[in-house]
């Protein structure tokens, strides 16, 4: 058995507010009809793919659905099937791909989640187009620099390499302004992530 996942970037944002009664911040984000397709899309992919290289069950976890799951209705018989049973089965799945996509995954019963937050305080060449500057400085505020996945200006499915990148960039700004001139107690520094090359700052 094996498990999948859709990955998508998200057109559309949701947005911070304060809370009136606890003057502490809040998040209100769902996804919108849009990001909802785009994820069914990826669903229905993966779907494809598992049919394609022969698998015997899938299922899926949108709510709602005529049938959770799909079997493969010759899988008990040899692996030399006949074409008349393979003609039944593409039937069949593409009538299921048809019932999951009637179903759709609307909120808020569609399981979504996010694994890898990115974008919080996105980088930018200009304060009006992000949080910080391309050094990881926060736009008007002194000595607050944010580094890894929260700096992203896009979404990335390749997270190691370029988080770890980003992370490195931003940790030699910190380390040449150290070595430039001592940095006082009020200089403060945003880890989303331990980073070994910054715990010397």
């Amino acid at each position: 058995m094996t498990n999948h996942i859709s990955l998508v970037r998200d057109r559309d944002a949701g947005y911070v507010y304060v809370d009136r009664d606890t003057g502490r911040p809040r998040v209100r984000y769902s996804p919108s009809i849009f990001d909802r397709a785009h994820l069914m899309e990826g669903v229905i992919a993966l779907a494809r793919i598992c049919h394609a290289t022969g698998a015997v069950e899938i299922r899926t976890s949108i709510p709602g659905a005529e049938r959770v799951t799909w079997r493969r209705q010759d899988s008990q018989k040899s692996p030399d099937s006949t074409p008349t049973a393979t003609d039944a089965n593409d039937a069949d799945f593409e009538a299921w791909l048809t019932s999951l996509r009637r179903a759709g995954n609307r909120a808020p019963e569609a399981f979504a989640g996010s694994a890898h937050q990115m974008g919080s305080c996105r980088m930018s060449t200009t304060e009006a187009d992000g949080v910080v500057d391309p050094r990881g400085r926060v736009w008007g505020v002194e000595n607050l620099q944010v580094t890894l996945r929260a700096p992203y200006f896009t979404f990335s499915a390749v997270l190691k390499s370029r988080t770890a990148s980003l992370g490195r960039k931003v940790a030699s700004f910190l380390l040449a302004a150290r070595a430039a001139s001592p940095i006082s107690a009020e200089y403060v520094t945003i880890l989303l992530a331990p980073l070994p090359s910054l715990r010397q700052c």
